[in-house]
């Protein structure tokens, strides 16, 4: 027995992705929980190593190279973060339209009109 699935809000998927879009909400409402958690996780990832960095440099605890390293890692995560954040105006537009899609398709009314 397959679970009807229902259609979703092109809008409410970009006011979602507006105001909590980055922390990946916006894929876990369009069914990518393991992408929206990946997002999630990576914005965590970059708050925490710049977090380490800042007590490290008042504890001074840190040298130059671990610095550095530190540095450049969660600046480089924070990059694809902010890609993958702007990539996703587009790629709503795209989710929705396969979901909805498939949601018609899986809909039983559908498969009526389809074998009219």
């Amino acid at each position: 027995m397959s679970k009807m699935r229902t259609e979703k809000s092109m809008i409410l998927a970009y006011v979602i992705w507006f105001f909590l879009g980055q922390f990946g909400v916006h894929r876990m409402y369009l069914g990518r929980v393991r992408s929206g958690l990946m997002m999630l996780g990576l914005l965590i990832s970059v708050f925490f190593i710049f977090l380490l960095i800042g007590l490290s440099e008042e504890a001074g605890t840190l040298n130059d190279t671990a610095l550095m390293i530190m540095s450049v890692s969660s600046i480089s995560m924070l990059v694809i973060w902010f890609c993958w954040y702007i990539v996703d105006i587009v790629l709503i537009a795209v989710m929705v339209s396969k979901d909805n899609n498939e949601a018609r398709k899986s809909n039983p009314e559908h498969m009526e009109q389809v074998f009219k």
